[in-house]
């Protein structure tokens, strides 16, 4: 496990890792959670009857927070693209920047005492992050 002096990439990748080892697939549980929080978007999903559209969407944001966290370079034309993406289906960007939530309070949950106040940092500092680009894209696309 990464401690406190691991860098933002290693904590984002450990609380991952301890999501995927200890829930399996993480999509059923990420999906219940955001259609509890937010049941305004179930309808967005009503043409996904076998789950494909929900995993490619988990896919691209493990893969874009991950990329975001060690700073490869992908990630902030991939948000901004997804904004857009979004913002055309109607999606409020409140309600696209839960799934990021759901997506760090999941690993804490699934990561339990392995849980340290570096992983929350990490999340928080990601988010961060996150927002910024995600802000950006919002101004040039509106919303």
């Amino acid at each position: 496990m990464a401690d406190d002096s691991g860098n933002l990439a290693e904590l984002i990748d450990d609380s991952l890792e301890h999501l995927a080892e200890r829930v399996g697939d993480p999509g059923p549980l990420l999906y219940e959670d955001l259609f509890e929080r937010a049941p305004e978007v179930v309808e967005l999903f009503i043409l996904d009857t076998d789950g494909s559209v929900r995993g490619e969407m988990l896919y691209r944001a493990f893969e874009t927070l991950r990329d975001l966290a060690a700073e490869r370079g992908f990630a902030a034309d991939a948000l901004a693209l997804e904004v857009r993406n979004h913002l055309g289906y109607g999606v409020p960007i409140e309600r696209f920047t839960l799934f990021f939530d759901l997506i760090a309070e999941a690993c804490q949950r699934a990561s339990a005492d392995d849980w340290s106040p570096a992983h929350a940092r990490a999340w928080q500092a990601l988010r961060v992050k996150a927002l910024a680009i995600i802000d950006e894209a919002v101004g040039v696309y509106g919303g």
